[in-house]
């Protein structure tokens, strides 16, 4: 459907996130590519002309041919080196992507969803102390559950396997964001709320 939308529209983009797992910080891409007037088009990695949030560039093999968008994406392991010599890097997540991709020094570093501010016009009511911000695989941990039992009234759990815009409205609720899930972090940064 967004391939006809975008066609038609003039604006699609051929993008690359994971799909697999509904997992709020994957979706961010889409997400912004859609705010800011794009029709996104999730295409595999050799196809994409943009990949944007999540660690998926080991999703890519070395093709020096590749010739897209790089913009806050991150790799997933230290083990793992990619080459991107004809891509547009404008951002990579960090040091460790900067070195493992052999991109320049002065690539700027930061999270593709660091602007998700953009896309908060009204912010929400603060309504509980402390946001949990649990990793998808962290969701069903005893130990997260015990602590929400005890401290029901003074901490939100926030499922990263919802819509983003549901994720983002929850974390903003929260006067402080304890997260194992990494785009929670990223995501109250963005909000300027305080996080660990």
């Amino acid at each position: 459907m967004n391939r006809l939308k975008g066609n038609y529209q003039g604006n699609g983009i051929r993008a690359f996130w994971w799909a697999g797992d509904h997992n709020f910080g994957d979706y961010l891409t889409p997400m912004l590519l859609s705010y800011h007037g794009f029709t996104p088009i999730l295409s595999s990695p050799m196809d994409a002309q943009f990949i944007g949030a999540g660690s998926i560039l080991h999703c890519f093999e070395n093709n020096n041919d590749w010739e897209g968008v790089v913009f806050g994406t991150g790799i997933i392991a230290e083990n793992i080196y990619r080459r991107f010599k004809k891509a547009n890097i404008l951002a990579v997540r960090g040091r460790l992507t900067r070195d493992h991709i052999f991109a320049p020094l002065t690539t700027p570093l930061g999270d593709l969803g660091l602007l998700i501010s953009d896309t908060v016009k009204v912010r929400a009511k603060k309504k509980y102390p402390i946001g949990l911000v649990p990793h998808y695989e962290d969701l069903g941990n005893p130990r997260i559950r015990a602590l929400h039992r005890r401290f029901r009234h003074n901490i939100k759990i926030i499922n990263v396997l919802r819509h983003p815009s549901k994720v983002i409205y929850d974390i903003d609720q929260c006067e402080c964001i304890l997260s194992t899930s990494l785009h929670g972090i990223v995501v109250a940064d963005a909000l300027e709320i305080p996080n660990r």
